[in-house]
This record gives structure tokens, sequence and C-alpha cells, in this order.
């Protein structure tokens, strides 16, 4: 009839528990604001005129993407 009690759990978290010591509000104010600057720096580089750094990039990435190709196809045939 004697029952042992239940053991405590190790932590102090709670479900219901509001003060945790991570805030979802801050992970969100965080991710809103770094979109809202994000956005705004990549509409005005592209308003501006095109980004030729980024342009260049891209080009020289889509050139060694064909000629991996080409040259793949080369040695099949």
């Amino acid at each position: 009839m004697d029952e042992a009690p239940k053991p405590s759990s190790p932590t102090s978290f709670h479900e219901g528990d509001d003060s945790s010591w991570f805030d979802w509000k801050f992970a969100k104010m965080g991710y809103a604001s770094g979109l809202v600057t994000g956005l705004s720096i990549a509409y005005m580089v592209f308003a501006t005129g095109r980004p030729w750094w980024f342009v260049k990039m891209i080009e020289e990435k889509q050139t060694t993407k064909v000629r991996r190709v080409s040259r793949r196809g080369r040695a099949r045939r």
C-alpha cells in the first residue's frame, strides 16, 4: 500500500512553461529582419544595373559545366 514517489524529471522544462531559455519570438524577429535586409540589398543591386561580378561567376560555372559534359560525351564516342 506504500507507493514509491515518482522520480522528478531531470530537466526543469515543462511543456506548458512559457519561461523557457529559448523564445521563438527572437528567432522569428531575427529571420524577418534578415529577410527584409537581404531582399532590400538584392533589390538595390539589381535595380542599379547588372552586377557584373555575379554575372561573371555564373557564366564561368556554366562554361565549366558545358566543358565537362562535352568532354565526357567525346570520350564515350
